[in-house]
């Protein structure tokens, strides 16, 4: 784009860099925005609830996708004992992420990525 100089060409030069800062700007938002409406969902992906579900969901995954033998997972096995035992709402959780990143795995297995 060719702005008139008007004799300053360092005004000239701050409007295009401006100009092109705005431009960019622009296009990432659009990118943001269409990769955002395009997000698949999965079995690790936290469902919502409370803090104390999704936290026990989390853990429940992890340790799924590890007793599955997801490559680098083997190992895993996140579970909070005294929460599991005593909060109702991370118990559920942790056995809902278990069973369904468990099931996952055992189905489509994805050999380390997650």
């Amino acid at each position: 784009m060719n702005l008139p100089n008007m004799g300053h060409p360092n005004v000239t030069d701050s409007i295009k860099i401006r100009f092109q800062k705005a431009v960019t700007a622009c296009g990432l938002l659009v990118l943001v925005a269409a990769t955002a409406s395009c997000k698949t969902t999965g079995a690790g992906d936290v469902p919502p609830g409370t803090p104390d579900f999704q936290a026990g969901y989390s853990d429940g995954c992890d340790s799924g996708y590890g007793d599955a033998g997801r490559r680098g997972m083997e190992d895993v096995f996140v579970k909070d004992k005294v929460k599991f035992n005593n909060n109702q709402q991370y118990h559920e959780g942790w056995l809902q992420g278990y069973a369904a990143c468990y099931q996952s795995e055992e189905n489509q297995p994805m050999m380390g990525q997650r």
